[in-house]
């Protein structure tokens, strides 16, 4: 007995150096910390710490029989970092274990929901249009509603009248489509005399002079190419007026089942982003669908300038990937054979993506 109780004495010694030493290896700030951490734990009731020395005996019995208590109770309390003080308080304040238990559930189950709608998150228009700097002069709003007005008057009475069934937008598109059947399609587009009306109806004088300047073939790609750009521009910025707020995703997100989620959470972020945006312009936005629509058709037939071409300020080709237009086919589908009509046919340049959806 005696032997027994110099090996407990010797090993109890033996723990007070190593503890001993541990803190002597700590910085003035670590051991304040132990410091303040003892004179708190001397303070509690003595119930109260002989419950926290049993917890004590427990987690290290756990830990030698191999479980991982300790492991989880430190996960937990870098949780407890990441809630609002609020919900921390809340948990603090519930002294029912199954009622904390649901608690946690909740306050986990949010922040998943979150999360994964923030990872869908579309970043704002204006800075993937700032990324992608202007390749040349665009015509402004105002300009491009006179040229409008001009081939609107170039038009027969009855294609005026099926104009004027429409507004905003929508009555701008249907007049070009109406000029480009008269001029025998957009590659013909606009005709000699009508491309010096257009142009004499421009505005601003230092895109007049530069188009006044030049003759023929390059006077018409320069003309079209202001046009196109401009064009591209009007759409787009119609189009962020109308682009989906971070909390519309993110309710559109939690509303969707958990096969869809789990589908959207499978592909790489920049795909699930783009994806999720198709889907809901698909189903919760008719108006920005047709806007998109809108940017693909009206688009430079040879590519590089306008809505269906690489063009400017983020004026790409098509919208959000997706089973139809507009835009592209979602990610896995790209060698099927067919194309849809935001892809490049042979001797096309390849079509962008620059949209809202990136």
């Amino acid at each position: 007995m005696c032997c027994l109780g110099s090996l407990a004495t010797f090993a109890a010694e033996a723990d007070i150096e190593r503890a001993y030493q541990k803190v002597a290896g700590m910085n003035a700030i670590e051991r304040d910390r132990i410091e303040r951490n003892f004179e708190n734990f001397e303070a509690l009731p003595e119930e109260r710490r002989q419950h926290l020395r049993q917890l004590n005996s427990e987690l290290q019995a756990d830990t030698k029989s191999g479980g991982d208590l300790h492991a989880i109770m430190e996960t937990y309390s870098m949780w407890l970092k990441t809630l609002t003080p609020g919900q921390r308080d809340d948990l603090r304040r519930e002294t029912d274990a199954l009622k904390k238990m649901q608690l946690v559930k909740k306050f986990k189950e949010e922040q998943d929901a979150r999360n994964e709608a923030q990872a869908m998150y579309v970043g704002s228009w204006n800075e993937r249009r700032n990324r992608t700097a202007s390749r040349g002069p665009a015509l402004s709003s105002q300009d491009l509603q006179g040229l409008i007005e001009v081939c609107y008057k170039d038009l027969p009475v009855d294609l005026q009248r099926d104009a004027q069934t429409q507004t905003g937008l929508s009555r701008s598109r249907r007049i070009l489509e109406s000029s480009f059947r008269q001029a025998g399609g957009r590659l013909r587009w606009p005709a000699e005399p009508q491309l010096v009306r257009l142009i004499d109806a421009v505005q601003d004088p230092d895109l007049k002079k530069q188009l006044e300047s030049k003759k023929g073939t390059e006077q018409r790609l320069t003309f079209l190419s202001m046009f196109y750009r401009g064009l591209g521009n009007m759409v787009g910025a119609e189009i962020e007026r109308n682009l989906p707020a971070e909390q519309d995703l993110q309710a559109f997100f939690s509303e969707m089942d958990s096969t869809r989620r789990d589908e959207l959470m499978r592909l790489p972020p920049e795909d699930a982003r783009k994806r999720l945006t198709y889907l809901f312009i698909q189903e919760k936005s008719p108006e920005l669908k047709a806007l998109f629509e809108m940017r693909r058709d009206l688009g430079f037939p040879l590519g590089g300038f306008g809505p269906g071409g690489g063009g400017p300020g983020g004026i790409g080709n098509g919208g959000p990937p997706g089973n139809g237009p507009p835009g592209e086919r979602p990610p896995g589908e790209r060698n099927s054979g067919e194309r849809n009509s935001g892809e490049r046919g042979p001797g096309q340049r390849p079509p962008r993506n620059d949209g809202p959806v990136k």
